[in-house]
């Protein structure tokens, strides 16, 4: 979990009273891959506390949240209530293409990586050599690295290589640009 400090917003029956916490939480995963969660840790001494979330866990720690804003109240032995604001993010997780690989058949890195490619099954990938020529095309979940060799399956040259990879071909505005090497 992610350790953050959260100003929050008091409403206590008795104003000079507050009640002090601290914040771990978890952004929503990549592609909403894992939910979120927030827990809230009371470091006063003003025993027992209760917890009301908006999402309507009754305990410190709120689990399975989307993407959004929520509030606990706590309220602590001597009736004093806090309310804590918290938003969950999601996590943003672009494609991260490997800048080379090494198509040598030893075993070992033979084929061009996408890390995070797994939660694009509608990606777009497009690899042009320095002619602008495709020398490779990939549609749908990239789950099978590229070979290193042409669209009519001879190895291309060692050389850099320039892609255009799209996390969705149907919306081609959120794209990833760069220069793969092959060297054998």
């Amino acid at each position: 979990m992610k350790r953050i400090i959260i100003y929050c917003l008091l409403l206590c029956n008795i104003c000079s009273a507050q009640i002090e916490f601290t914040i771990a939480k978890n952004d929503v995963g990549c592609n909403n891959f894992k939910p979120g969660s927030a827990k809230v840790t009371v470091t006063s001494i003003n025993t027992p506390y209760t917890y009301l979330w908006s999402a309507g866990e009754t305990a410190n720690i709120a689990k399975d949240l989307p993407v959004g804003g929520y509030t606990v109240i706590i309220t602590d032995g001597l009736m004093n209530d806090t309310t804590i604001l918290i938003s969950i993010f999601e996590v943003d997780c672009g494609m991260l293409p490997e800048i080379y690989f090494t198509p040598n058949g030893d075993g070992y890195n033979d084929e061009w990586n996408i890390n995070n490619a797994q939660y694009f099954p509608d990606a777009l990938v497009l690899v042009y050599n320095r002619w602008g020529q495709k020398v490779y095309e990939h549609n749908g979940l990239y789950n099978q690295g590229w070979n290193g060799n042409d669209l009519f399956g001879v190895p291309v040259a060692d050389a850099s290589y320039y892609y255009i990879v799209y996390k969705d071909k149907q919306k081609k505005n959120d794209i990833k640009k760069g220069s793969v090497s092959i060297l054998r």
